[in-house]
């Protein structure tokens, strides 16, 4: 399991009756640290959205003895900055009116919003679902118009407007 600052992981514990506790080694492009742990899990935090790390285990019995560490796992946190929708295309024009299309830069994502400013009007539209074109109606004849769309992704992270 991941977030935006932190890796949840789970291992077999050791079967030794000597069992003490397990060091999680933590490298990243940013940081390398240690966690010392008596379970067989850990939620690893203070990472940073959108790193990388590699994550080893090893464990400590009473006696000092220690195990060889574990196979490395490479997981990454979440990315707080979504890509904006690009591509915005006008492709038809009425006296007032124009179709907009644009190409969704996510994956997975549950809604756009589209925002049109001008001739003063603001309108903010909504299209649900996998749609990336918007019918954009009661605008005035020979009037310029800004146009802008974002992505609600399915986590609820929205992106940021387009250019």
């Amino acid at each position: 399991d991941v977030g935006f600052t932190w890796i949840a992981i789970t291992w077999l514990q050791s079967s030794a009756e000597n069992f003490n506790h397990s060091v999680i080694t933590v490298a990243g492009e940013d940081k390398t640290f240690n966690l010392t742990v008596s379970s067989n899990g850990a939620n690893i935090t203070g990472l940073n959205p959108g790193s990388h790390y590699t994550i080893t285990v090893i464990t400590v019995g009473t006696n000092g003895e220690i195990s060889n560490p574990s196979e490395a796992i490479t997981s990454a946190t979440l990315n707080l900055i979504l890509s904006a929708p690009d591509d915005l295309k006008i492709s038809s024009v009425g006296y007032t009116w124009f179709l907009l299309s644009w190409n969704p830069t996510l994956p997975k994502f549950i809604k756009h919003i589209v925002l049109v400013s001008g001739a003063n009007l603001f309108l903010n539209m909504t299209i649900i679902g996998s749609r990336n074109s918007a019918n954009i109606t009661g605008l005035l004849p020979g009037s310029v118009y800004s146009v802008w769309v974002v992505t609600i992704a399915e986590s609820g992270m929205m992106s940021p407007p387009s250019a």
